[in-house]
């Protein structure tokens, strides 16, 4: 796989960086459920891209405490 090294942005790029910065700030604070099967083929792929074999996953319920005062 050829990658080409991007040395400067165009107007148009720019303009969208806040956009991107806006829609993954979103998913990084996003406390909504995972859609687990997705996330797992996701791994998947992102191994084989890289010629790995894609590790074991195993799902951890962690739940919150809601203390009230």
């Amino acid at each position: 796989m050829s990658q080409t090294k991007v040395k400067k942005l165009t107007q148009e790029q720019t303009a969208l960086i806040p956009v991107y910065r806006e829609k993954w700030r979103a998913i990084a604070l996003s406390t909504g459920p995972i859609n687990r099967s997705q996330a797992e083929e996701t791994i998947k792929l992102a191994y084989s891209a890289i010629g790995k074999k894609a590790p074991e996953i195993i799902w951890q319920f962690v739940g919150f405490l809601h203390f009230g005062s």
